[in-house]
């Protein structure tokens, strides 16, 4: 008899008071250094963005969704929402975390008879409040996460334009040296075969 693999239930524990900022899914784009699609969350005011990096699946179905159109066979989120419905539940809304790695993740909350709250990939979690309208929100210590990281990036950015700096300044000095050097050394005479040569070649 065929054993079959063992399937792990990806459920979370209940949000205790998180504090957490609703996003929106705005543009789809490319990052530069990368080269990957990703999508831009967006607060209500505009003031706050957090990049989610995507595949291409999943630009696909945000882009179907966005336009309201439906695939000709049903795609893997499509199943999902199925199965959901299936169980007599809906998504209430979707949060994205980051744990004490700094790894993103998100948590989709279902309603219902049996209420629970699924761990996902933050790119499948984005596909999702697309097709559905559920409201998504990102823990406001990402934010915070964020800018730190930014902070050590400027830093760290700082520090090497000052050591380039100091480098180059070492340089001219040196070359400095070695120009008062040669001055020390060159003697009148040296100059003689160019007395009269205004032009720098022979009359």
């Amino acid at each position: 008899m065929a054993v079959q693999p063992e399937t792990r239930i990806w459920i979370a524990l209940p949000d205790h008071a998180m504090s957490k900022k609703q996003m929106q899914i705005g543009a789809i784009c490319l990052d530069k250094a990368s080269g990957k699609p990703l999508v831009i969350l967006h607060d209500i005011g505009g003031k706050l963005v957090m990049p989610i990096w995507i595949g291409l699946p999943e630009v696909r179905a945000i882009s179907m969704a966005s336009s309201q159109t439906q695939p000709e066979r049903p795609s893997t989120y499509d199943l999902m929402l199925s199965t959901i419905a299936a169980m007599g539940a809906s998504i209430t809304d979707i949060a994205i975390e980051a744990n004490d790695d700094s790894d993103f993740k998100a948590f989709i909350s279902l309603d219902g008879a049996s209420a629970l709250r699924l761990e996902a990939r933050p790119a499948d979690a984005v596909v999702l409040a697309s097709m559905t309208g559920a409201p998504l929100f990102v823990s406001s210590d990402m934010f915070e996460e964020m800018e730190r990281v930014a902070e050590e990036e400027a830093a760290a950015k700082l520090m090497a334009d000052a050591k380039a700096e100091a480098l180059k300044a070492a340089e001219a000095e040196k070359e400095r040296e070695r120009f008062m050097e040669f001055l020390e050394d060159v003697k009148p005479s040296d100059f003689a075969r160019f007395a009269g040569n205004d032009d720098g070649g022979p009359r």
